[in-house]
């Protein structure tokens, strides 16, 4: 099997809910070296199957690689969000998505209104 059959193997049991069988796969089919276009949802999908099976710290650790990697793709950083929420992290759970959000919003016809959002990011309560 190729690094490609490797992670539509990892994706059909990570589907059928049997991610602690899928990371391994996950992991393989990326140090076999996937193509670009395979790359970024191998990482979103070992991220958050690390996340679903309660391992939040390689959640985080393969979705930051991922981020890295694919600047820009805001996939990332969003499953990172439901990562560190899951992990009780809430300020830091909410703050990167505000500020995608803030970023996203900086057209004419919102900024002035952008102010609120980034007034919030710096209100945001500290975690438990």
């Amino acid at each position: 099997m190729d690094a490609d059959d490797i992670l539509d193997s990892a994706f059909a049991l990570d589907k059928a809910g049997r991610e602690s069988e899928a990371i391994p796969l996950y992991e393989q089919a990326l140090a076999l070296g996937l193509r670009k276009s395979r790359r970024l949802p191998a990482y979103v999908g070992l991220g958050s199957s690390y996340r679903n099976i309660g391992d939040y710290e390689s959640s985080l650790h393969w979705l930051e690689r991922g981020a890295e990697e694919f600047p820009g793709y805001h996939v990332l950083p969003m499953f990172k969000a439901l990562t560190l929420a899951d992990a009780g992290r809430h300020a830091e759970a909410t703050a990167e998505p505000f500020g995608l959000a803030s970023e996203a919003i900086a057209q004419k016809t919102f900024a002035p209104y952008r102010w609120v959002f980034d007034e919030r990011l710096g209100r945001l309560p500290a975690d438990d």
